[in-house]
C-alpha cells in the first residue's frame, strides 16, 4: 500500500513538472533553438505514425543551453506525442562536440510526459557511432524495458527504408553522403 502511495505521489509531481514545464515552453521565445533545425516532422510511416527526425549533428551542448533545449523539446513534441510516432536520430556527422552528457538525457526522459513513453513505437538511430552505441546501453540502465525494445541500429539508409518508405524521410544531405 504505502509504495503504491509513493509511486502516485511520484507520478503526480511527474505530471506538474511537465505541464509547468509545458507552460514555461510557451510563454518563451524558442526560436533560436528553432533555427538550428534539431528536430522536425517528415511524413508518416507505414502505419500511419508520425515521423520525427533529430539532427544529431546541429547539436552542440556549449552552445544551446539545456533547459532552453529541453523546452523546445517539450513544446515541439507535446502534441506529436499524444499520439503514435517513431524517431529517427541521424547521427552522421556529429562529433563528441555534439553529444548531450547522460546526465542532461536522463534529466530529459524524466522531465517527459508518460504519453511521450508509451506513444514512441520505434526509436531509429541512424549511422550510431561506437560512443552512441555505449551510451544508449548506459542510458538502458534507466530507461523502461518498453523504451529499450523500441531502439533499432540502423547502420545504412537501406535498412532503414525497410522501415519507411524513403518518400516520407526528408534526408538531410550530408546523411545522404
Amino acid at each position: 500500500m504505502f509504495l503504491s502511495c509513493l509511486f502516485l505521489l511520484r507520478g503526480e509531481l511527474a505530471q506538474q513538472t511537465y505541464l509547468r514545464l509545458l507552460r514555461r515552453a510557451k510563454n518563451e521565445n524558442l526560436s533560436d533553438i528553432a533555427s538550428k533545425n534539431l528536430i522536425y516532422q517528415s511524413g508518416t510511416d507505414s502505419f500511419g505514425r508520425a515521423i520525427v527526425c533529430v539532427n544529431g549533428k546541429f547539436y552542440n551542448p556549449s552552445e544551446v543551453n539545456k533547459d532552453r533545449a529541453l523546452l523546445y523539446l517539450i513544446l515541439y513534441m507535446d502534441a506529436i506525442a499524444s499520439r503514435d510516432y517513431v524517431i529517427v536520430y541521424f547521427n552522421a556527422e556529429a562529433t563528441s562536440d555534439n553529444h548531450p552528457d547522460l546526465s542532461f538525457i536522463r534529466e530529459v526522459y524524466e522531465s517527459l510526459h508518460p504519453k511521450y513513453r508509451r506513444n514512441l513505437k520505434l526509436f531509429y538511430l541512424v549511422h550510431p557511432t561506437w560512443w552512441v552505441k555505449l551510451a544508449v546501453s548506459i542510458m538502458n540502465t534507466f530507461f523502461t524495458s518498453d523504451v529499450r525494445e523500441k531502439m533499432r541500429n540502423i547502420e545504412n539508409l537501406g535498412m532503414l527504408y525497410q522501415s519507411i518508405s524513403p518518400q516520407q524521410l526528408n534526408i538531410p544531405e550530408y546523411v545522404m553522403a
